[in-house]
């Protein structure tokens, strides 16, 4: 077939496939750049949703804790649905890591009344695969020291230097 006859005056057959060639390395460098600019987003909106979490978690906590009239840890919680180490009393409530009995997965919850901890509000949620000192606290004179929280959620690592919580006196 010969293409020769369509072709405008001074353009040849190699010129085209030139122009052919080019255009395709160009298509395919865009792909490419497009594929790399959406992994870097999804990443980037994945980290943000863990902080978010954890910010949300640390707004809540600093809130209770301000409000409070006691603050104390446990540090050998006797209810068995408690995970780790310690858990931090405000008032007639809790903060700390929590596994239902019905799931694998841990949380880190607020609980209103210690006594009832089917009534809990769940600030993170983690897989079967947990650090259980996640969460290190630290209560003296009405101020609480959450020392420096590091793990991974959602297969995204994190790190949220230490956080003190002072309480309100007045």
């Amino acid at each position: 077939m010969d293409f020769r006859h369509n072709m405008p005056r001074g353009f040849t057959l190699t010129e085209l496939q030139v122009a052919l060639v080019i255009s395709a390395i160009m298509i395919l460098a865009v792909a490419a750049i497009s594929q790399i600019s959406s992994r870097a987003y999804s990443k980037l909106r994945q980290e943000s949703e863990v902080y978010a979490d954890l910010g949300f978690a640390m707004k809540m906590m600093r809130n209770r804790v301000r409000e409070s009239s006691l603050v104390s840890v446990d540090e050998s919680p006797a209810d068995p649905v408690w995970v780790g180490h310690e858990v931090l009393r405000v008032d007639n409530g809790a903060f700390g890591m929590y596994r239902p009995v019905d799931g694998a997965a841990a949380e880190f919850v607020y609980v209103p009344n210690i006594a009832d901890t089917s009534k809990r509000e769940t600030l993170l949620q983690f897989g079967a695969d947990f650090d259980t000192g996640l969460f290190d606290f630290k209560a003296e004179n009405g101020v609480v020291t959450i020392y420096e929280i590091n793990g991974n959620k959602d297969g995204v690592p994190f790190v949220l230097p230490e956080v003190t919580i002072k309480r309100r006196t007045s």
